[in-house]
């Protein structure tokens, strides 16, 4: 495809199954990163320091998940709060 001077390239609308499977791995992605950081800098032993102690999976997918939901819906979640203390205070 070239374009001539002046001339901008249109962008298509995504389908709805094309939105869905970005989403969905962009949701992947931000829930591997986090996993991977959680096991890589928070398996420390909480009483004796030791970097060696064993992370459990299922915390790890848990803070995993929280973290992909924080990162790709936070600003929507703050703003639902916020518009709902302003109706509520007047």
């Amino acid at each position: 495809m070239s374009l001539t001077p002046g001339t901008t390239a249109q962008a298509r609308p995504r389908s709805g199954t094309a939105r869905l499977l970005a989403g969905l791995l962009r949701f992947s992605r931000h829930w591997a990163a986090i996993s991977a950081a959680y096991v890589t800098f928070g398996s420390a032993c909480s009483s004796y320091g030791h970097p060696d102690f064993p992370v459990n999976i299922g915390i790890v997918g848990i803070f995993g998940v929280l973290g992909a939901l924080t990162v790709n819906y936070g600003r929507r979640w703050l703003a639902a709060i916020r518009n709902h203390t302003r109706r509520q205070n007047p």
